[in-house]
């Protein structure tokens, strides 16, 4: 930076008549000296003067820098903004229609539930009906049945059961074993489920196996029950309290089609259906007892009021 002697008219005037020798002319666009600096700094040496003013000009270029710098980052927040504005708003509408189509799939869902429903209890009517043609055989040895396990249910059932009751054309659609796990040493063997069309020849075996002793096979013991679901087996278990009852009464009853309970009661049968529970067949029970009873007014009717009954007017 170099300094040129000053005209009159840039000179400044101090009070004890000396002139300062140096003039700002490298940065006009700043103000004067004496508005800048206090007066002491003006009878400092030139170099001390040139020294400070550096300084200023040097502060002033960082001071720009920085804000050059700031004025770059604002920019840059700008354009995040502005992006960030667009991904919520893209967000906002795709959110809108996720919630219209949540609202569709669940009426959607709602609608499947119903049919799903409906088809379930259609199979359990399905499944009903034919799980009266299969009987379960428990007890069957492992590896007894060979490759062909239909044809050796079949021969097995004509020959150990009931010879002489089967008809010619006795015949065994199908046999499979109840899917579980496999069993452990010692354990008893899977269940066959056999399917018998026809209804005497599946009869005739469950009534020998009744009257004749134990079925043995091998070293163990084989048994033939009739295959029903569980819920039926369930539906049985719902009537052991009416049954003590009516064994403690003399009263005759029986479990028929499947789930349906009957009641012999003064040569009159009274069907009861599953949906009854305890109370209600003890209620039952006390009703039939009324009604046998000498003396007893009206006339014996019958005590089905259940949906699921079979009727049972005498």
């Amino acid at each position: 930076m170099s300094w040129a002697a000053p005209t009159p008219t840039e000179c400044i005037n101090f009070p004890a008549g000396g002139h300062l020798n140096i003039a700002f002319r490298t940065a006009p666009q700043l103000l004067s000296l004496k508005s800048i600096f206090p007066p002491t700094i003006f009878n400092s040496p030139p170099d001390n003067l040139d020294i400070i003013l550096q300084e200023i000009w040097d502060s002033r270029s960082a001071i720009e820098y920085h804000i050059d710098l700031l004025s770059a980052d604002l920019g840059l927040l700008r354009d995040d903004h502005c992006k960030l504005s667009d991904k919520v708003k893209t967000s906002e509408t795709t959110l809108s229609a996720l919630t219209s189509q949540e609202e569709l799939q669940s009426a959607t869902i709602n609608e499947l539930l119903k049919q799903l429903t409906t088809l379930q209890d259609r199979a359990e009517d399905v499944e009903g009906p034919a799980c009266r043609n299969n009987v379960r055989i428990v007890g069957l040895p492992e590896g007894m049945k060979g490759p062909n396990p239909i044809l050796y249910i079949e021969q097995w059932l004509q020959t150990s059961t009931a010879p002489q009751g089967i008809s010619t054309l006795f015949t065994v659609e199908r046999a499979c074993r109840v899917l579980t796990r496999h069993p452990s040493p010692g354990a008893p063997p899977h269940s066959i489920v056999s399917c018998i069309p026809k209804y005497r020849d599946q009869d005739v075996p469950l009534q020998k196996a009744i009257e004749k002793a134990p079925i043995i096979l091998g070293n163990g013991t084989v048994s033939l029950f009739l295959d029903y679901r569980l819920e039926v087996q369930c539906s049985w278990v719902s009537f052991l309290a009416a049954k003590r009852q009516l064994w403690a009464e003399g009263l005759s009853h029986a479990l028929v089609s499947p789930a349906c309970f009957r009641v012999v009661c003064d040569k009159h049968n009274y069907f009861f259906g599953t949906g009854w529970n305890n109370t209600i067949q003890m209620m039952c029970v006390i009703l039939l007892q009324w009604v046998i009873r000498p003396g007893s007014r009206g006339v014996p009717h019958s005590c089905d009021d259940d949906k699921d009954s079979l009727g049972g007017k005498p």
